[in-house]
């Protein structure tokens, strides 16, 4: 199966650990590291506009850094938390990033 098509599975709840993050989610159902596939295809979570300056946890938080705020979350896709939302949109951007390459 592509990134991409794994990452669209997770963004749609597909057998989603809802408390862990993007990364662990894809190695769960994939076998694989997502920053493997990230790094032979050119992609970095640097170049997502939202990026919070931390590589390890991208996403970015209003009150909390970026790490605490990823241990901190119960239900990290929540759509109804500005958190949840910007792990939706980097899920999106990366979509977007691995497809544009044919993954």
């Amino acid at each position: 199966m592509k990134p991409s098509e794994v990452l669209r599975k997770l963004k749609w709840f597909w057998n989603r650990n809802f408390n862990l993050g993007i990364c662990a989610n894809f190695k769960d159902h994939s076998g694989q590291e997502l920053t493997f596939f990230m790094r032979k295809h050119g992609i970095s979570f640097e170049n997502w506009p939202e990026f919070s300056g931390d590589i390890v946890y991208p996403v970015p938080h209003k009150k909390y850094s970026p790490f605490k705020a990823y241990v901190q979350c119960v239900f990290c896709f929540n759509v109804f938390t500005r958190y949840g939302r910007a792990r939706r949109r980097l899920l999106s951007w990366l979509i977007k990033e691995f497809e544009k390459r044919g993954q």
